[in-house]
């Protein structure tokens, strides 16, 4: 097998359906709760806006500066991820939410990192160039 350089419009795709794993990770508490109707199908609709929104803040303009950063590590996505998944929960719930941001880290970043885990193996997987 090898490998092939990623443009920054074949990121595209797998950045978008990254996305989706990391915002059932947020709804996925509500769905478990046996609630009915569960209310995360309402919730997927206000999260999703704000996942796509974090992805075009804090990862493209990375993506179309920095070639190498189109295709990281598994665990060097998992933290971008995370962080920006981290950041884009400040920027929406503000300084006072931070207290409970930081408490509930784990929460906070698992979207992100999730996201950044999907998006490295449906990449990895748009390079392999058979001989």
């Amino acid at each position: 097998m090898m490998e092939r350089p990623l443009g920054v419009a074949q990121t595209i795709r797998p950045l978008a359906l990254a996305v989706l794993p990391g915002v059932l990770v947020i709804a996925l508490p509500t769905l478990a709760s046996g609630i009915t109707p569960p209310p995360s199908v309402s919730l997927l609709w206000f999260i999703a806006p704000f996942a796509y929104a974090t992805a075009a803040v804090f990862v493209l303009p990375v993506f179309a500066l920095w070639p190498a950063s189109r295709l990281p590590s598994f665990p060097i996505a998992a933290l971008w991820g995370g962080a920006s998944s981290y950041a884009a929960m400040l920027l929406v719930f503000g300084t006072r939410g931070r207290t409970l941001l930081d408490a509930a880290l784990l929460f906070a970043a698992a979207p992100g990192a999730v996201s950044g885990l999907v998006y490295v193996w449906l990449a990895a997987q748009k390079t392999k160039v058979s001989n």
